[in-house]
């Protein structure tokens, strides 16, 4: 209870308006994730207790496969969705045609989790269907 708190237990508020400190917070971000980026998966499975699972399954179902479409993975983390989604498609589509333009874009600004999601994506054989990109959610090239 926050009652119970000393006022030094307290996180500090932030002082600056939101936005106008950037660099100095994403840097903090960046920082926190790139430490704990091969550990990301494990703590998502015992702070969800496994629950995770089930919620990538249902984003991934709402998804009406098409033969030709590009999905967009925002904040990819280490590409678990974009992974669900390249075998999704696969399961929908088992025998591709050449006209077929299926491609997932993984975008996050963290590098060390976007090169664990490239493992896991050459590892799930799906290294043709899902581009790593790092980038900012806030202000995509495309």
């Amino acid at each position: 209870m926050i009652s119970s708190m000393r006022r030094s237990q307290l996180p500090e508020p932030d002082p600056s308006p939101q936005g106008t400190d950037p660099p100095s917070k994403e840097a903090r971000v960046q920082a926190m994730f790139s430490s704990i980026a091969r550990y990301y998966d494990l703590n998502n499975t015992l702070l969800s207790l496994g629950r995770h699972y089930a919620w990538k399954r249902a984003a991934v179902q709402m998804v009406e496969m098409k033969r030709s479409m590009v999905v967009l993975d925002l904040c990819a983390g280490t590409s678990d969705i974009a992974i669900r989604l390249g075998k999704q498609w696969l399961l929908s589509f088992p025998a591709p045609d050449q006209e077929d333009d299926f491609r997932i874009v993984a975008l996050d600004l963290n590098l060390p989790m976007l090169k664990l999601g490239q493992q896991k994506i050459r590892k799930a054989g799906l290294p043709h269907s899902v581009t790593c990109i790092r980038g900012r959610a806030e202000s995509l090239d495309f």
